[in-house]
């Protein structure tokens, strides 16, 4: 069965409409702009390693982006617009970060090294990421191979999560869990 689902963009955007700013990452060694819609003005934060992915939770002053080179969650405050920490997850056992989503309180990380979904809690917006729990593909038997979560979407008023899982076996499969 077909269900709907939220789209998610491989090059992601934030716009933030209350703010009249639009907010994405750039370039091939990723950092976060902050284009102000009635100046035209940026602000540019360069950040070591990669940012590819970037999401906020309406009405909080933060944006959240994964650092997959250096595989850290880093935390950016729109006003001022500076980043204000990199978590290192690497150190919570958590391999290649590529995509992830959120809700509320809760982050929702994919991995592709180990291929899995790691997730974490925020005791209050900002404040450091905890682990609360991971699950390796490998170990379920959902893959053989190196490769991993390459998308997830999050459909709020259903309450899941659609992770994209892939490479599975050599004939080049992939699914959605």
């Amino acid at each position: 069965r077909i269900e709907e689902l939220q789209a998610s963009a491989d090059i992601d955007f934030l716009l933030d409409i209350p703010d009249n700013a639009i907010y994405t990452t750039y370039g091939t060694a990723c950092g976060v702009a902050r284009i102000d819609l009635k100046t035209g003005r940026a602000e540019v934060i360069d950040e070591k390693g990669l940012i590819r992915f970037i999401h906020t939770v309406p009405g909080e002053n933060y944006i959240y982006g994964t650092n997959w080179d250096l595989t850290e969650m880093a935390t950016i405050t729109k006003h001022p617009f500076k980043l204000t920490r990199s978590q290192d997850l690497f150190k919570d056992g958590v391999v290649a970060i590529w995509e992830h989503v959120l809700d509320g309180s809760n982050h929702f990380v994919g991995t592709t090294e180990i291929a899995g979904l790691a997730k974490y809690t925020r005791d209050k917006p900002g404040a450091p990421l905890n682990r609360k729990a991971f699950l390796n593909f490998h170990a379920l038997g959902l893959m053989k191979f190196k490769s991993g979560t390459q998308g997830i979407c999050f459909h709020p008023r259903k309450r899941r999560l659609y992770i994209q899982i892939g490479m599975l076996d050599t004939s080049d499969r992939c699914a959605v869990v």
